[in-house]
């Protein structure tokens, strides 16, 4: 079986050696391009972006230009599960070699690390130029050399620069850690 995602806004999966149509997850607004099928309220309100399998090709994740990312039960070709995923397109997904970690870019440069089976965000990496950050909901961080100097966290009305806040919540190798 392979995935293909189409400008109107769907998934399908497809019979390689049949070149047949197995499964199709309707977009939000497929009725625009096929008034002949029903459109699905579960489905992408943008264009699909990539698609992935898990867990023995049964669930299928997919992200879209709608800044989301739906996990579906491929079987039975229902949504269980989205997110708001960022706050651009996301252009490209990936899932560990152990299917535990999903893995999203997106257009403006961020990359996000998902917890695959809740969709819970384990942490979020930035980029500027030639620096970079990762953080995780929890506050903990880490960064390139320096690049505590480009960021403050926000509580309330009170900003903290992250240089104050580093020897409590710097985690050197944050990120290995979380895919470990």
């Amino acid at each position: 079986m392979v995935t293909g995602h189409n400008y109107d806004l769907s998934v399908r999966i497809w019979d390689l050696a049949t070149l047949q149509c197995l499964k199709y997850m309707a977009g939000h607004d497929i009725y625009d391009y096929h008034p002949e099928i029903p459109s699905s309220p579960e489905g992408h309100s943008e264009w699909v972006n990539a698609v992935v399998f898990a867990e023995n090709d049964t669930i299928l994740f997919s992200a879209s230009a709608d800044k989301t990312i739906k996990k579906w039960d491929a079987e039975d070709e229902k949504c269980l599960q989205t997110v708001e995923a960022g706050n651009s397109s996301i252009e490209s997904l990936c899932l560990t070699d152990n299917g535990k970690i999903l893995i999203s870019g997106s257009s403006d440069t961020t990359i996000k690390i998902w917890e695959a089976s809740s969709l819970k965000c384990l942490a979020t990496i930035l980029f500027f130029e030639d620096q970079w950050i990762a953080y995780t909901p929890d506050l903990n961080f880490d960064c390139s050399s320096g690049a505590e100097k480009l960021f403050s966290w926000v509580a309330g009305k009170k900003v903290f620069p992250a240089e104050i806040l580093f020897e409590e919540y710097h985690k050197p190798d944050l990120i290995a850690g979380i895919l470990s």
